[in-house]
Parts: C-alpha cells; sequence; structure tokens
C-alpha cells in the first residue's frame, strides 16, 4: 500500500486503485464513546469527500466505489441513496455491518450503483423487520442489491478490536476473522466485475 497526502487530504493506492478515508468528523476528532459518535454525526462530509477524490489527478471520475463500516456504513448509504445518480455516480457502494434503517427510502430508478450489503446473521443491532423493510424498499427502486447475511457474526464483525470495545461499554460487538475475510474477498471481486 502506498500513500501520498494531497491538499491536506489522505490518498491510498492500494489493490490497483486510487483509496480515499474519508475523516468523517473532521479536525482530526476521534469517537472514543458511544455517545460521541452520535454528537459527531451531523457534522460528517461524504459528498464534498466524493467530489474532493473525482478531481484527484489518478482518479477515473466515472469509476469510484464507496465503502461503509458501521457509521461510515449509514452515511455511504444515505448518500447512495439520495447521491447516487447526480453529478458523480457511485458505481457501488458497499456495506458492512450497518443498520439499514433511513428516513428517506429511495425512489425508483434513484439508485445507480451495485449495492453490496454485509451482514451478522447474530447481529442485535439489525432487527429482522429492518432487513425486510431495506430489502422491500431496494426492490421497489429496482436497485441491484445483494444482500449476504453471515453466519456466527455480530456487529463490528470486522474490527479486530470489536470484542474488547463491546466489553468495555457493554454492547454486543465482536469480531469475527472468517466473516471479516469473506466479505473483504466479496468486495474485492465486485470490484473486479464493476472497473473491468
Amino acid at each position: 500500500m502506498m500513500r501520498w497526502r494531497a491538499n491536506a487530504l489522505e490518498f491510498w493506492w492500494c489493490m490497483s486503485y486510487v483509496d480515499f478515508a474519508l475523516d468523517m468528523y473532521g479536525d482530526g476528532k476521534l469517537a472514543g464513546h458511544p455517545k460521541d459518535a452520535g454528537r459527531f454525526v451531523a457534522e460528517a462530509r461524504f459528498d464534498a469527500a466524493v467530489k474532493q477524490l473525482s478531481l484527484h489527478t489518478l482518479t477515473d471520475a466515472n469509476n469510484i466505489a464507496a465503502i461503509g463500516y458501521c457509521f461510515g456504513d449509514v452515511l455511504v448509504e444515505a448518500s447512495c441513496r439520495r447521491w447516487c445518480s447526480e453529478v458523480t455516480p457511485l458505481k457501488g457502494v458497499v456495506s458492512f455491518h450497518s443498520r439499514l434503517d433511513t428516513a428517506q427510502p429511495a425512489k425508483r430508478g434513484e439508485i445507480k450503483a451495485r449495492v453490496l450489503v454485509f451482514n451478522g446473521e447474530d447481529d442485535s443491532f439489525v432487527k429482522s423487520t429492518s432487513i425486510k423493510v431495506f430489502r422491500q424498499e431496494m426492490t421497489d427502486a429496482g436497485a441491484d442489491v445483494s444482500f449476504v447475511s453471515l453466519a456466527g457474526a455480530k456487529h463490528s464483525f470486522t474490527n479486530p478490536g470489536a470484542t474488547a470495545i463491546g466489553k468495555k461499554f457493554g454492547l454486543p460487538l465482536e469480531y469475527n476473522k472468517k466473516a471479516g475475510q469473506d466479505s473483504w474477498q466479496q468486495m474485492k471481486l465486485l470490484f473486479e466485475t464493476l472497473f473491468k
């Protein structure tokens, strides 16, 4: 992996792609406690990040995808629902352990991106009704969506530090190496298909 700094923003060259890591809260703030994450949500800035990435000299603005984890997932999915078909459409969206709920469901034809959602089968943050509503929303919107339920995985299954964080704050979080690796490989296969 190669990294360089441009306009005070971090870019990476990984898996033959230009990667952009969004500082969702700005000013280097970190959510050290779950309550902090809730307070910082309003300050997130996904749209500006995609526009910045599209301006980079090594970026093909017609071939941009977004991935998100947990809160980052919520942000990516919300932006996909209302932004995928606008100025710089996203070609793909990959979601890892997101809550799936939204107050603004996508309308038919709005989502142009291929969407790949990974959910832990034992994730108590995501209710079966939320999954059902999400699937119906995507069907009604005519979106190309794959929903993968990972057996034995809880919320935050991709984060090696999740189990310790869950114990510290009394939350049902747990790292699952197999689920993390399997979901990452499936994401890579999607990107290989999208960016031929």
